[in-house]
């Protein structure tokens, strides 16, 4: 029997982020993958399919990844998705999160707050909030910035964060705005980043290392462990 999981995140970065994440670890060959962009407000939502990668045949698993389109709309779309997904046998249910543009101090009412009206039967449901965006996985992943443009490199990225990533990568959950840095870290180097331009967008998500980010940061940086943590385990 095919194990399903459905995934439901703020945005396309994080969609993005999270199919490569499962590509990784589960292999090409066993895994189905289905993304979907939500349009629309409340009755009215529809869940509009956007890519259906599946490679080879006889798939172990199957994920369904869905943008919300806002990271108020992650836990709205898993409360409004959730009888749908116990129809269609769907084992886990993961919700990913952004704190930005909130601040640290509204961290632990979302925290609080995380789970208030979520249903954890018969289908569980984990929440990940990601601290403060997840371009801070990104920051962490310092071997991807001289692929963005070989004069990153490690003593500059340095110097920008004031901190060695390759040293304390969890320090990266210190920045208030990790897609702002990573922007101003880019334009350095006359590049850019921007994550509502899906070109920008891609060349950053298809040059982070993702074996580095399952096997390395994934038990360091404590906002990314659950998430690395619930793909381990569902695809145990």
């Amino acid at each position: 029997m095919i194990r399903k999981c459905a995934i439901f995140t703020e945005g396309m970065t994080e969609q993005t982020f999270v199919e490569n994440v499962l590509l990784t670890v589960a292999g090409e060959a066993n895994i189905s993958i289905e993304s979907t962009r939500a349009e629309g407000p409340g009755q009215a939502r529809r869940y509009k399919p956007i890519d259906f990668h599946r490679v080879g045949s006889g798939q172990k698993y199957h994920a369904l990844i869905c943008n919300c389109r806002g990271d108020e709309s992650v836990k709205t779309d898993i409360r409004n998705q959730y009888k749908t997904l116990i129809k269609n046998n769907y084992d886990t249910i993961i919700g990913i999160r952004d704190v930005y543009p909130k601040t640290f101090s509204d961290i632990p009412l979302m925290r609080k707050n995380l789970y208030f009206g979520l249903r954890q039967k018969p289908i569980r449901t984990v929440m990940i909030l990601s601290i403060m965006e997840v371009e801070a996985w990104f920051l962490a992943e310092y071997t991807h910035f001289p692929k963005i443009n070989a004069a990153l490199d490690l003593s500059r990225v340095s110097s920008y964060l004031g901190f060695d990533p390759s040293v304390a990568p969890a320090k990266v959950e210190d920045r208030a705005h990790p897609a702002g840095d990573l922007a101003n870290i880019y334009r350095t180097a006359g590049e850019s980043y921007d994550k509502k331009v899906p070109a920008t967008m891609a060349r950053t998500i298809n040059s982070l290392d993702y074996i580095k980010i399952c096997l390395e940061l994934g038990g360091q940086i404590p906002s990314l462990i659950p998430l690395i943590n619930e793909v381990n385990s569902f695809l145990a």
